[in-house]
């Protein structure tokens, strides 16, 4: 159930190379091995959900969103426990009414991440979402 995959490789230090594929819902095991954290935007009416657990070589997280037009161009970002905010991957909205699920990964390690957020289009953040700490 996985649509086109983007592939996008960051400029080096911690963004490092990330990957992101959509699909419609969080595999059993990104669910069991993760945490969970929600933020709904109240001006923008978007919301978020992002799990997100330790990977081989940084964090991998699987993105949902909702309240988002189809069509919309999305950047995704982490921001860093010192502050970066890293771009980490971006996709086209392309699905149900319930949500859309990226999968997507940093080399930031998941004890030093803050909070991921999305932007729509001329850098506007649509939904920021605390990591827990």
């Amino acid at each position: 159930a996985a649509a086109a995959a983007i592939i996008a490789v960051g400029g080096g230090g911690l963004a490092g190379g990330i990957v992101m594929s959509h699909h419609t819902s969080p595999s059993a095991t990104t669910q069991d091995n993760s945490d969970l954290v929600r933020g709904t935007d109240t001006a923008t009416h978007v919301s978020a959900a992002v799990y997100y657990s330790p990977g081989q070589s940084g964090t991998r997280m699987q993105v949902q969103v909702a309240g988002i037009p189809n069509g919309t161009h999305c950047e995704f970002w982490v921001t860093t426990t010192t502050g970066q905010h890293l771009w980490a991957g971006g996709w086209m909205v392309n699905g149900s009414d319930d949500g859309n699920w990226y999968n997507a990964s940093t080399t930031v390690p998941i004890s030093q991440l803050r909070s991921f957020d999305i932007s729509g289009a001329h850098g506007k953040i649509l939904v920021k979402v605390a990591a827990n700490s």
